[in-house]
């Protein structure tokens, strides 16, 4: 069916930009991840999402399959914004993704989740901001703008690809 293979199409999609986000992440900011989060939680949940996945897509369970797209990668996300500041971020944008990936993968349910999941993430990195900022290193300003760069970029093509398939 039509729907079926535009959510393929849609999973497969979200994996390979998590794979490539995790890759450039791990390359060229592993001094200001590892500062915040483990290398060891980063690597398990990482290698944990991608096993899952493969698995889950080969024994054909599609909620699990589902599941361990959308879960571990809102996750990573706000693990990153945080080690990256917060609202101070130059990823905060990706937060304002939650309804909008969960929503195509789990419909109403997953949109009014993922706004309540946004709300959540936004208040606490308002209330915790100034705490935020004193356990992370700040980025020099090309550490800043370039990942602000990559991130509208990222950020542009997946919203695109998302609503470009949901909608067609």
């Amino acid at each position: 069916d039509k729907e079926n293979k535009i959510e393929e199409f849609l999973l497969m999609a979200t994996m390979l930009m998590v794979g490539i986000s995790y890759l450039y992440y791990f390359i060229y900011f592993p001094h200001i991840i590892f500062e915040v989060v483990s290398k060891e939680m980063f690597y398990s949940i990482a290698a944990l999402q991608f096993i899952v996945f493969i698995l889950a897509k080969i024994l054909k369970l599609d909620h699990l399959e589902k599941f361990t797209c959308v879960i571990p990668s809102i996750l990573m996300m706000n693990l990153l914004i945080f080690s990256f500041g917060g609202l101070n971020s130059p990823g905060v944008l990706w937060i304002t993704g939650t309804p909008i990936f969960m929503g195509v993968f789990y419909k109403r349910t997953g949109m009014l989740t993922g706004l309540f999941v946004m709300l959540c993430v936004f208040t606490f990195f308002l209330v915790f901001d100034y705490h935020i900022l004193e356990l992370v290193r700040p980025l020099t300003s090309i550490e800043y703008k370039s990942l602000l760069r990559s991130n509208i970029i990222q950020f542009s093509a997946l919203t695109t690809v998302y609503f470009s398939f949901y909608i067609w």
